[in-house]
This record gives C-alpha cells, sequence and structure tokens, in this order.
C-alpha cells in the first residue's frame, strides 16, 4: 500500500542546524574499534564490528560471521530503526543482511517511489517486502507524487518548478548548463522524514520535535561511495552507515547477494534520470525497449519547457535522447555526479 502525500503536507521544513551541514568521510586508517565515522552527538548508537577479510572483485565471496564488539546506546531511549530503502543493490544486501542477523534488526524500511522507477525496481521491492515481512520487519511506501506527470505539466516559462536536473543549452549562444537538482529533496528525502515524523513517532503537523535522537535512520551508502555519506539535520534522528563501518563496496554487497542465492538487484533510479551513463542508456535501449520508448518520448517533450534557460536534455551532450552516440565514452559529468547524489537516496 502506498501513503500518498499532498504538496500541503510538506510544507514545513525540520529546521536546519548549521553546524551539520557539513559533510563527512570517514578515515579508513583509523582504529576500526574507534567511532571514527560519527562526530560526537550525531549517533545514539553505534555498532562496530570486526570483520572477515573481503574481496571488491568478482571472484566467490564467503562472509564469516560479524562480532559486535561495541554499542553505545543514549540511556532511556528505545531507539526506531529505520532503513532507507531504494531496493538498489545496497539498501537490499543491508535490508537482507538486518533479515539474517548479520547486521541489527530492523524495525522498518521506507521506500519513497517517484511514481516512475523501472519495472525491475518495483519487482524486486515486492520480494523484499515479502521477505522483510516474513521476518517482522515493516515495509512501508510512500509517495509525494508522480516527478514524470509533475515535470510534464509544469513549464519555466510560467515559472513552474522542475524537479529533474534537465542538461541545459542556450538556442542563441549555445552554451550548455543543468538546472539545480530538486527530485531528491521533494520526492525522497522530505516524503521519508515526513513520514518517520507523522507515522512512526506520531507528531501532530507543526508539532515541536524531540530534541533527542529517536529514530536511527540507516542508509545503503557504500564504502566506495563514502563521500556521499552526510550529518543529520534534525535532533531527532541519527544516521547509520554499516556498509561504511564494514568497509563493503557495491561489488562486495552483489557477491554477498550472489553466493547467497539472493536475485539481482538493479540499480534504483528514475527511467528518465540524467545521471544514467551511457552504458546505463544502452542497457535500457536494448533490454528495456518500453522503459527507452517513454524515456524518449518525455525528453522530446521537455524540449522547449526550459524558457529562458534554454532548450531541457535528459543526457549531458545536449543532443536528443533518441540521436546521441551511446557506444562513446561517457560524457563528462554524465557518470560521476552519483557522487554528488543528496543524502543518499538514489542509486541505492
Amino acid at each position: 500500500m502506498v501513503s500518498v502525500l499532498s504538496a500541503s503536507t510538506l510544507t514545513g521544513r525540520t529546521s536546519h542546524n548549521d553546524k551539520h551541514q557539513q559533510s563527512f568521510e570517514c578515515d579508513a586508517g583509523k582504529d576500526p574499534g574507534a567511532p571514527w565515522a560519527h562526530p560526537p552527538a550525531t549517533r545514539s548508537r553505534l555498532y562496530l564490528y570486526h570483520l572477515p577479510d573481503h574481496r571488491a572483485d568478482n571472484q566467490p565471496f564467503e562472509v564469516g560471521s560479524l562480532r559486535q564488539v561495541q554499542a553505545m546506546e543514549t540511556e532511556g531511549i528505545n531507539m526506531i530503526e529505520v532503513l532507507n530503502l531504494g531496493a538498489g543493490v545496497q539498501s537490499s544486501a543491508v535490508l537482507l543482511m538486518s533479515i539474517e542477523g548479520v547486521l541489527p534488526k530492523l524495525d522498518h524500511a521506507i521506500f519513497s517511489d517517484t511514481g516512475w522507477e523501472p519495472a525491475a525496481v518495483y519487482r524486486q521491492l515486492d520480494w523484499l517486502t515479502a521477505k522483510a515481512e516474513s521476518a517482522g520487519i515493516e515495509v512501508h511506501r510512500v509517495q509525494f507524487s508522480n516527478i514524470r506527470d509533475d515535470d510534464m505539466q509544469g513549464d519555466m516559462r510560467a515559472k513552474n518548478w522542475l524537479a529533474i536536473p534537465y542538461f541545459t543549452r542556450c538556442s542563441a549562444t549555445g552554451k550548455k548548463g543543468q538546472i539545480r537538482r530538486q527530485c531528491t529533496s521533494n520526492y525522497k528525502i522530505r516524503v521519508i522524514e515526513h513520514f518517520m515524523r507523522r507515522d512512526l513517532m506520531g507528531l501532530r503537523p507543526r508539532q515541536r520535535a524531540p530534541k533527542t535522537p529517536q529514530i536511527n535512520q540507516w542508509f545503503g551508502i557504500s564504502f566506495d561511495e563514502r563521500t556521499r555519506m552526510r550529518v543529520p539535520t534534525a535532533d531527532w534522528s541519527s544516521h547509520f552507515y554499516p556498509l561504511v563501518e564494514m568497509k563493503w563496496d557495491r561489488v562486495t554487497c552483489h557477491n554477498w547477494m550472489a553466493d547467497k542465492g539472493y536475485p539481482d538487484a538493479p540499480r534504483s533510479a528514475c527511467i528518465g534520470c540524467p545521471y544514467h551513463s551511457n552504458r546505463e542508456w544502452r542497457e535500457m535501449r536494448e533490454q528495456r525497449p518500453d522503459e527507452w520508448k517513454d524515456a524518449v518520448e518525455f525528453d522530446e517533450a521537455m524540449r522547449l519547457k526550459g524558457g529562458e534557460g534554454g532548450e531541457l536534455f535528459l543526457h549531458s551532450s545536449c543532443v536528443p535522447l533518441s540521436e546521441v552516440n551511446l557506444w562513446t565514452d561517457e560524457s563528462p559529468g554524465q557518470l560521476r555526479l552519483w557522487d554528488d547524489e543528496c543524502s543518499g537516496m538514489c542509486g541505492l
């Protein structure tokens, strides 16, 4: 069941504390027995593990047992353990490890649906939901609205915002640029935050949240993507990055799932995400023609909605998607933009 949130319910924003706006990167060279990944007062619970050696190649891989060597809990607070679930490789692996007891037990997993996810993501989500609920973990699907429909109806010439970070080209000068990304914030972060405040913490609209962490929010960011880690912006939540603490990369997660006989998880990203690499666009064109056709039609329909900002494109080359040479090397910026992803919500 999908909980759909109207725009009016999301107008209030949690006040941000400037000292928490910084991002941080853990130092793999520090003592693994120290809380190196977490600045003081940003976590109410810290799990650290003694890990077996792991492999980052494609060879068969076996996971040894994990030994919890330290646990620090805020006195008197029963934390709610919540996973930001994208149904991709990393967040799927985290959920499955919690189900198997490799990681601590989750209470909830939340999937924020943009309404334009690939069919493979929805299939993976259905499978994960059944698996999690059999283990007593609730999986919630929440939704702000349909991002494709919203942008099709929007128009920058009419001063309507567009959520997707299109690439732009000025018709007069040929200058290229990119629209500011708003999709992750509006369709992922704020929707999940609203659900946690309303449904998990039981807060009424505009009710003040506690000043101490109530929710331990898990993210499926892997060690190779640790630059995407963020500290909490709200006093009532803490962040947990199990794959970073375990020093597991995306390949290790994939190998662990394969060794367990679990289905291969897709990358979680909208069909028309401008951050697809050429390889991902090619794979869509060759293996998922219906989704490719949808993306091409959307790309064409959005071309003249950029107003003074210029023409809009889904590909960084600023060439219509149907005409792009997808067999070339990656266009500058087309692949590495995942490193700039807001708060690690997409692609997991």
